[in-house]
């Protein structure tokens, strides 16, 4: 179980997160690559993640909800998997949030091009609701630059 050394700000207006919830978790990003192994093996998105970010444990549910085809992205044209996800946060919450509003699951929707070749499966579109400013969504500027 990882460590953590040193935290700014520190934790001290949060509810500590017990050890028992942290084991088996991993950080954000490391599973949104587990999602894209995950399609890249089965092109399908179902499934669920235990998150903890050094300060919250969520749960990170994710569902398939179509295959598409994709046509004007370029070197990115073909099939593609639309799935929707949901964020719920389970421990971690600062002393002075509402807790029912805390726990509230965030959705959001992924649009993942599945590329052909054995290449690694490419998220295209990303949307997020956020409790701070509304929902954020991130789009690929362009397809991956090939090594030289």
């Amino acid at each position: 179980m990882p460590t953590i050394r040193r935290q700014e700000p520190s934790n001290e207006d949060r509810e500590a997160v017990p050890p028992e919830q942290i084991r088996g978790t991993v950080d954000s990003l490391s599973g949104v690559a587990g999602m894209l192994k995950k399609v890249a093996e089965t092109e399908s998105c179902d499934g669920s993640t235990a998150i903890y970010d050094g300060r919250r444990r969520s749960v990170a549910v994710m569902t398939s909800s179509a295959m598409v085809q994709l046509s004007g992205q370029g070197s990115l044209n073909g099939r593609a998997l639309n799935c929707g996800f949901t964020v719920r946060t389970i421990a971690g919450l600062r002393h002075e949030d509402d807790r029912e509003v805390a726990r509230r699951p965030l959705k959001g929707s992924v649009l993942i091009a599945l590329r052909e070749g054995g290449a690694f499966p490419l998220p295209l579109h990303f949307e997020v609701e956020t409790r701070w400013f509304g929902t954020v969504a991130v789009q690929l500027a362009g397809p991956p630059v090939a090594a030289e």
